[in-house]
């Protein structure tokens, strides 16, 4: 099992695909308002926090606070947190402005 933090090329397209705001894809989703590089920083920052479990998953999450506004989530709503789902081998699956969603 892989235990570090790894980011695929596939995994940075999909996450730019659906959350970067140039894209006008996926519109009910959060958008990052950064440039790419930033994004890239930003979830590389994230992988220095401990990761949490996702109720109901196997899969964890990263809330990394920049301090400064990273984009806007689903409601529209400006926002200075990145989620970053990953396996708990430390694959990337997604990231995200602002905070998952609770049920």
């Amino acid at each position: 099992m892989r235990k570090s933090w790894y980011l695929s090329v596939t995994v940075l397209a999909h996450i730019l695909e659906r959350h970067y705001y140039k894209l006008p894809r996926h519109p009910l989703a959060g958008k990052f308002t950064i440039s790419i590089p930033e994004i890239v920083n930003a979830i590389k920052e994230a992988g220095h926090l401990a990761p949490e479990p996702i109720a109901g998953s196997t899969n964890l999450q990263r809330v990394w606070e920049a301090g400064y506004p990273l984009g806007y989530d689903p409601a529209g709503n400006t926002v200075t947190t990145l989620t970053v789902i990953s396996s708990a081998a430390g694959e990337i699956i997604t990231a995200f402005p602002g905070r998952l969603a609770t049920p």
